[in-house]
Parts: structure tokens; sequence; C-alpha cells
């Protein structure tokens, strides 16, 4: 039983498939609860209305990848993060949190940039290791307090924060890069398509 056959799958040539292993191979009668099934009657009109919706669904879920990518992609070109966790260092003011005074976008958070800032001389240095700076940041009280209830920073995390364009002032979005204030409206330099 399912709410929707849309919960089954988005792909129509999947929910085919699906359907049809489940009905033929195991002879199982799938039934759903907002919609069409074709094992409620054996009336042609309920099954063409099951692969109708099917294709609607299909559609939907193409049609919303789609806008979501066009979404962000209109985000980045404007300088605007597209995230809803902030880098470490950084606190994340959302539209509904901002104000005249203080736009949408990334703003540095003093104790926990000074931290990263640290981590990145540490790197830089060449005398510490992913894993030593790990090590490090997870002794200090401030990173403690975030992560509380989560797990510590593990070299991977430090390695994906060294990597990571946000703290070179860029804004990354699809091989794409956007400066200026981080994340808080400015331009890009050059569109994806150029590169």
């Amino acid at each position: 039983m399912f709410w929707k056959f849309d919960r089954l799958a988005r792909n129509h040539d999947h929910a085919v498939m699906i359907k049809m292993l489940l009905r033929h191979e195991y002879g199982l009668k799938l039934y759903c609860v907002e919609g069409f099934s074709e094992d409620e009657n054996d009336s042609p009109y309920t099954a063409m209305m099951e692969q109708m919706l099917a294709v609607f669904s299909a559609f939907y879920s193409k049609n919303l990848s789609s806008e979501t990518k066009r979404g962000k992609q209109q985000r980045a070109l404007k300088g605007e993060f597209n995230g809803s966790v902030p880098p470490l260092g950084y606190i994340l003011v959302t539209l509904t949190e901002a104000t005249e005074e203080r736009p949408s976008g990334l703003y540095i958070h003093p104790r926990l940039a000074a931290i990263v800032r640290r981590a990145f001389r540490m790197y830089a240095s060449g005398n510490h290791s992913d894993y030593t700076i790990a090590r490090w940041m997870n002794s200090r009280k401030e990173i403690q307090q975030l992560r509380e209830g989560k797990r510590p920073i593990g070299k991977e995390m430090v390695r994906d924060m060294l990597q990571n364009r946000i703290y070179t002032g860029r804004v990354p979005y699809a091989e794409t890069f956007y400066s200026g204030s981080l994340g808080q409206g400015k331009k890009s330099n050059r569109h994806r398509k150029n590169w």
C-alpha cells in the first residue's frame, strides 16, 4: 500500500518496472491511498489513470529539479550564499532574519573565525597535519560548545575546510566563482558557460 504512487518512484520507467516486478514476479496487489490503482478494479480507465499519474510525477520531479537549479544559479550570480549551514567561522543571516542594517548573507563569527584562521596558519606552516589540526580544534572550548552532541571534528572535516573556496572570499557554485563581500550580493566575475 502506498500513499501515492509517486512515492514509489519519480521516474516513470522505474515506476513501471517496480510495479511490474511486484505484481508479476511476486504476485502482490498494489493499492494507493490517494490516487488510482489498477488492482482496485480491472477497468482500463483505472489502469490509464495510474500510468498518467506516474507520468505527471516524473514531470513534477524533473521540473522541480530544473527550478531548484535555476534558483541556485540565480542566487550565485547575485553573489548570495547557496546553503543552509554556514562554513565554520561564519554566521548565516537568512532572508527572514535580515534587516536593513544587516542584509542576508554570511558574516564572520569573531571567536570561531580566529580558530579557523589559526588552523589555516598551522597548516600553512607545514608542521601540522589535518589530524593534528583537528585535535587542536577539538581542544578549543568554542568548538566543544559548537560540536556538543555531535561528532568531534575529524581530519576529513579539516581537509574540507582547508579546501573550501568560501574562505578565499568567493562564493562557489557549479565551478563559477563570485567575489566581493562574501555572500552579500556581489556579482560574478564570469559565468559558468565561459569555463
